[in-house]
């Protein structure tokens, strides 16, 4: 059965850490970056776009999330798991060789249906809706084939909508006593 499957996963959470990725408003971008937009709903295309000039000073939690849903890891976060992952899920700043933005490569698909949740404002012209609520406890489709991957579905609002983070139990053992890590067991 499903469930007996994905018992051993889970959905990787952490705290706000107080700043943006991109800025309360997407539009007001620093000098020099750029980043697209959809001309009918006006909400970026890109949802993994990191901007290099991002910028945490605090070192106090190894995993936390942007207001705007970057999920953004320490460097030994990143050195406990990069056995585990692929090299291209870390993405690095240019303002810093402590912290890394964690976007995985390796997607599992999440059943909307039996978590009931809910897609509003459909963009015909980017693919892209306005709003997707009720995202846990996670239920997936099927058994994820990697140690960290996530949801095909974006989770929250406008421009500041991101995926699930599913882990296996080796992963969330060699990194659960990291400051600001959640752990939620994904739904049987």
């Amino acid at each position: 059965a499903l469930g007996d499957m994905v018992a051993s996963f889970f959905t990787l959470t952490g705290p706000d850490n107080d700043t943006y990725m991109w800025g309360s408003d997407d539009r007001l971008l620093p000098f020099g970056e750029t980043l697209a937009f959809c001309e009918t709903c006006g909400y970026k295309t890109d949802f993994d776009a990191v901007r290099p000039s991002f910028r945490l000073d605090s070192l106090k939690l190894a995993f936390s999330y942007t207001y705007d849903g970057y999920a953004i890891v320490s460097d030994e976060f990143r050195a406990r798991t990069l056995h585990y992952t692929d090299e291209s899920d870390f993405r690095q700043f240019a303002t810093s060789d402590k912290f890394y933005c964690l976007i995985p490569s390796h997607t599992v698909e999440f059943d909307a249906d039996r978590r009931k949740t809910r897609f509003e404002g459909y963009c015909a012209s980017c693919g892209n809706w306005r709003a997707v609520a009720g995202a846990t406890p996670a239920f997936l489709k099927s058994k994820p084939r990697h140690c960290l991957c996530r949801t095909d579905v974006l989770f929250g609002s406008g421009n500041s909508r991101s995926p699930l983070l599913i882990c296996d139990q080796t992963f969330a053992e060699s990194i659960r006593d990291l400051r600001g890590v959640e752990l939620e067991p994904v739904a049987a």
